[in-house]
């Protein structure tokens, strides 16, 4: 009680130093900032390979900084096929190591007013510290230990496997949510894509304190390491000092290996072929609806015009979906079109909800805006006001130094050129429709994707008229459990 209690002070001087710092940096002639990032390479402990790279934004406004250890390695990585292994190995860091219990970690992080959290996704893992400079050397001592020690106590295991359990489980009141779970595993020519990468509710019931720790040695050992930093140059030079004395470890810091997908772990998503798909749920008053199409790795280095062509179509409430399906026919509160890009391949694809009854004019709806904008017959000025609205609402994503960091991340996980948030944009400017129409003709089309009706069995008869003949029904129960 007594640490939370010199933490809550601490953080109350650190809050009045930002508020003094932030007022002082306004007139400052000298402090700058910058979202243009420098790459160094530190020489480590028996490495081969030029050393560890880390990647900075120095920024001297605040007395605070971020940082992200990025591991080149994500859920692909997992050994002896237990699913979710790597997502429970890198969730549960926090539950103790043979020094520290639970609770003595909560009140270090606490005490060190630093915030802690994990990242998992199937290419890459990001453990991510946010706080303040005069902390620094005892958080990233804390979180390499944590690292290299943790071990899952065997009870408090066996709280968070049931809490992840019973998460997953009342995921099936979450319709939206478990629509775009499921549309990921309907995808057939993204064979990396499907599997959830919690793991389903019986994979984590396989989860032992030894196979985390296991895994999470395996890893660390297997997959290369990046840092990700921002910060005052002060801040980056304690960095350094800290992480050779007490991270550079061969333990830690050995792999050198990156994470690839091996089609042969992924034989059970080819059952899947492109088509209409009701997958039926309980005390559904509404469907969910999704169409999508996945995308070869080659088309998604045109992330500048996916990222206008959605955007356009359901990125906003001015948007070509929403116009056509909220505002002109009141068949639903929003529509939504996005892309996701990962490094193997990826997908494009349109959701919205409705009433039942409406599931067939609704999809009538989504097919002829797609085609308007495929064949390009949207007004040039709809493509303006799209862009004017990116150059508004991209930089709010970035408002803090973690996300920028996450940005640069993001970019150089998919192997894309490094250029600032402020170069993104002006690509985007230059995103023509012709551009537009030539991407999607060559790679979305209504008739060539996967839609998933998400609701009550009722729909059946529905989707049978429009569609001709009788749509796949399954159930959700096969994706979750």
């Amino acid at each position: 009680m007594k640490m939370k209690k010199i933490a809550f002070l601490k953080f109350g001087l650190l809050l009045c130093f930002l508020h003094l710092n932030l007022l002082s940096a306004v007139s400052a002639t000298n402090t700058t900032s910058t979202n243009s990032m420098d790459t160094l390479h530190w020489a480590q402990a028996g490495d081969q390979g030029g050393g560890l790279q880390v990647n900075t934004i120095l920024d001297e406004r605040f007395p605070t900084y971020s940082l992200s250890i990025n591991f080149q390695g994500g859920s692909l990585a997992e050994t002896s096929f237990l699913r979710g292994a790597v997502f429970g190995a890198f969730e549960l860091l926090r539950l103790g190591t043979p020094k520290y219990s639970e609770e003595q970690l909560a009140d270090l992080w606490d005490y060190y007013a630093t915030e802690l959290k994990t990242s998992v996704d199937l290419y890459s893992v990001s453990v991510r510290l946010n706080g303040p400079i005069q902390e620094l050397e005892n958080s990233v001592e804390l979180v390499c230990h944590l690292l290299s020690q943790a071990n899952y106590p065997a009870q408090l295991l066996e709280r968070e496997k049931k809490r992840l359990q019973e998460k997953l489980a009342n995921q099936v009141q979450n319709h939206s949510g478990l629509a775009l779970q499921i549309f990921k595993q309907l995808l057939i020519e993204s064979p990396e894509i499907p599997y959830p990468i919690t793991g389903k509710i019986s994979d984590i019931g396989k989860w032992t304190p030894e196979k985390l720790e296991e895994t999470r040695r395996y890893f660390l050992s297997s997959f290369k390491k990046r840092l990700y930093f921002s910060g005052p140059k002060m801040a980056l030079e304690k960095l350094e000092k800290v992480w050779k004395s007490s991270c550079d470890t061969p333990s830690l810091l050995q792999g050198q290996g990156r994470n690839a997908w091996d089609p042969r772990r992924f034989v059970a998503s080819q059952k899947y072929r492109n088509g209409l798909y009701l997958v039926t749920v309980p005390e559904a008053n509404q469907a969910q609806i999704i169409v999508g199409k996945s995308l070869s790795k080659q088309s998604l280095k045109e992330r500048d015009t996916y990222t206008v062509a959605t955007t356009l179509l359901g990125g906003s409430f001015s948007s070509l979906l929403n116009q056509a399906i909220r505002v002109e026919r009141g068949l639903s509160y929003g529509a939504r079109a996005a892309f996701l890009n990962l490094e193997g391949s990826g997908a494009i694809l349109l959701s919205t909800s409705t009433e039942n009854k409406n599931v067939p004019e609704v999809l009538s709806l989504m097919k002829r805006e797609l085609e308007r904008l495929r064949n390009n017959k949207v007004p040039k000025k709809k493509l303006d006001s799209t862009k004017n609205f990116l150059k508004g609402s991209f930089p709010l994503r970035l408002e803090d130094p973690i996300s920028i960091l996450g940005y640069y991340e993001d970019r150089d996980k998919h192997q894309e050129p490094r250029v600032t948030p402020e170069e993104f944009l002006q690509q985007i400017q230059g995103v023509s429709l012709r551009e537009i129409s030539s991407l999607l003709q060559e790679n979305f089309s209504f008739f060539d994707s996967v839609i998933l009706v998400l609701g009550d069995k009722s729909l059946l008869p529905l989707l049978e008229k429009m569609n001709k003949g009788k749509p796949t029904v399954l159930s959700y129960k096969e994706f979750l459990e």
